[in-house]
């Protein structure tokens, strides 16, 4: 294979073949168009920043109002175990022994009101050996918004025919009784 002529060559090589032609005269290198400069590297024009877009404003927030919190439910009274022989300082007592279940849950009832109106903590409430009585003082116990816990009295105390009642705090909101 050929070695590709030099361009200096090529260059004179063309204007000879040129020169062969009919009606062609070559012209005097003085004659000739000066050569043109070279061209500058083209720079790459920095590309216009496109014109911010605007993004949509976004939708208007609705404010829901917030549910009120929901009014907060008294715990139901806890029973509690106390020690068999311990006496407990209490702030007032009531006997029911010998009462009727109706007369017996209206001074019980009464008796609640008065000692958490009063600020008391305890109320020794002693009921006897009737079970209806019993049956009673559980229900009210058990209904009453007043009462935090309630615990059958120690034995000094009355045994399992009394009862000891623990009132909430005076920020408790009272219920039905």
């Amino acid at each position: 294979p050929a070695a590709p002529p030099a361009p200096a060559e090529t260059a004179l090589d063309f204007a000879s073949a040129m020169g062969e032609l009919k009606g062609m005269v070559a012209l005097p290198a003085a004659q000739l168009a000066p050569k043109p400069p070279p061209r500058p590297e083209p720079r790459p024009e920095p590309k216009p920043e496109p014109p911010p877009v605007e993004q949509p404003a976004p939708p208007p927030v609705l404010k829901v109002p917030e549910p009120p919190p929901p009014e907060p439910q008294p715990s139901l009274p806890v029973q509690i175990n106390l020690a068999a022989g311990m006496a407990i300082d209490v702030d007032g007592t009531l006997d029911l022994k010998g009462h009727g279940r109706n007369d017996a849950e209206e001074r019980l009832k009464e008796r609640i009101l008065d000692g958490h109106a009063l600020g008391w903590r305890t109320l020794h409430v002693v009921l006897g050996p009737a079970e209806d009585l019993r049956a009673m003082f559980l229900e009210l116990v058990g209904r009453s918004g007043r009462i935090a816990r309630y615990a059958q009295a120690p034995i000094p105390m009355g045994g399992s025919q009394a009862w000891i009642v623990y009132f909430r705090g005076p920020g408790a909101p009272p219920e039905a009784n």
